[in-house]
């Protein structure tokens, strides 16, 4: 179930969105009155000339190439700044500001990993004014929901991941919440100030559950108790002796690792000895580079009370980097004439979920399937409700271009394709509830 989901949003989601803009663009035929209204104009310009202009040499095919390459190393350079210092900086903060697991994974967890999601529609909202943002927010949703799952359970040392009905529930119930008032928003070809405001609340929502997630999932277990008991026999009943397993939770209830095993890490040293010479040269500069500019979260020294510069630095690299990498996908999308709202939807989305994808596998690796599932849910949540609800309040508020504090959006059939996010939570939630809330590889196969 879940990789044909993931094949229809890789196959068949672009060929939908093409043959969409295809009806969005007007045929003049002589001889008929081709005056169009003018809501139904699209002479949005390519958000290729909102960057520096740069050409490269040897023509499209080239040119494409190097860009490829340049994209693929910036991804390699996003995936080594998360994995080696962010991750660590922001569990060595929530140990100091002794945070909930809960809480800490729905704040600092959440925005650091999808801090890439948040600058590219930062970039694409503030400098291209384009759709490349919304696309890569919809493309994560999808890819989050459908591909990470799988990895988890291949990748996990475990052939079972138990999962609890409360988080699982509960996170998709905030999600499903997310897309419908996306959808909402982006019907009508414009963002009100006050629909990004209605974002931003039910993030904050979201919040007040995770904090008082303790309360809820106690009452929601006792109304689960109370109507499995009504079905069950209550004489005899040996609740205890009638699981033959046990149930690992879905949410994030402890730290992955301690603060004594982050301090005790060597960032520069650990992973150079499992590298090969060739992977070793090529990644060299950017080793020397994040050396040079991060401060590293290792015991010992000054160094090791600086966790919030490098979380600082961290983030802001990643700011530059979003840049590069948003830069690099518009040449070539001019270069290939593919429209902006498609990029950010497929090729923008699978590099963006570079840090989930990546924290996801490590912890998939060290039998926490559940909790990187976990994870890649809150990334979602975050990626709706704050990396599109964020930048489209302060556009709508602040730009005085538009009388009635509203924001445009270029692309008719972005709000058509956030209904296929819906698509993919039913596939993943739905696919889980019939087998028990188990993952194993049945699910991620069938």
């Amino acid at each position: 179930m879940i990789w044909e989901g993931l094949f229809i949003y890789v196959m068949v989601i672009p060929s939908v969105l093409v043959f969409i803009n295809a009806q969005d663009t007007s045929i003049i035929k002589p001889g008929e009155n081709n005056i169009l209204p003018e809501n139904e104009l699209n002479c949005t310009e390519p958000s290729f000339h909102d960057f520096p202009k740069i050409e490269f040499p040897g023509g499209p095919v080239i040119s494409t190439l190097i860009t490829f390459v340049i994209i693929v190393y910036l991804f390699a350079f996003l995936a080594r700044i998360c994995d080696r210092y962010l991750v660590t900086a922001i569990k060595t903060i929530c140990y100091k500001m002794h945070l909930s697991s809960d809480v800490a994974g729905a704040t600092l967890m959440a925005a650091a990993l999808s801090s890439p999601d948040l600058f590219v529609n930062l970039v694409g909202t503030f400098v291209t004014e384009g759709d490349i943002g919304i696309g890569t927010v919809v493309g994560c949703g999808v890819f989050n929901s459908l591909a990470l799952p799988a990895l988890c359970i291949f990748l996990s040392p475990a052939k079972v991941i138990r999962l609890d009905f409360y988080p699982l529930t509960r996170d998709c119930l905030f999600y499903c919440i997310a897309i419908v008032l996306l959808h909402v928003s982006l019907n009508d070809g414009r963002i009100e100030w006050y629909e990004a405001l209605v974002l931003l609340c039910v993030y904050v929502l979201y919040l007040l559950v995770m904090s008082f997630n303790s309360w809820f999932r106690q009452k929601c277990e006792a109304l689960i108790e109370r109507l499995r008991k009504k079905e069950e026999p209550s004489e005899n009943s040996w609740p205890l002796l009638r699981k033959n397993y046990s149930t690992i939770s879905y949410g994030i209830e402890e730290d992955l690792i301690s603060l004594d095993q982050i301090q005790n890490i060597d960032i520069m040293q650990t992973p150079w000895k499992k590298r090969t010479l060739p992977m070793w040269l090529v990644t060299l500069p950017i080793d020397t580079l994040l050396y040079l500019t991060i401060p590293r979260p290792r015991s010992g020294g000054a160094e090791s009370k600086l966790y919030i510069v490098t979380f600082l630095i961290s983030v802001a690299w990643i700011g530059v980097i979003c840049y590069l990498i948003s830069w690099m996908i518009t040449v070539t999308g001019f270069v290939l004439r593919i429209p902006d709202s498609l990029l950010g939807l497929t090729f923008i989305a699978i590099g963006m979920s570079i840090p989930e994808g990546v924290s996801s596998i490590i912890v998939a690796k060290q039998g926490h399937g559940s909790m990187a599932l976990s994870n890649s849910m809150g990334a979602n949540n975050f990626d709706v409700l704050i990396c599109l609800g964020l930048p489209w309040l302060l556009k709508a508020t602040y730009d005085s271009s538009e009388p009635g504090h509203y924001l445009i959006i270029n692309s008719h059939s972005l709000s058509i394709s956030v209904l296929f996010l819906l698509s993919a939570l039913f596939i993943l939630y739905f696919s889980l509830t019939f087998n028990k809330f188990r993952l194993d590889k049945t699910v991620s196969k069938c």
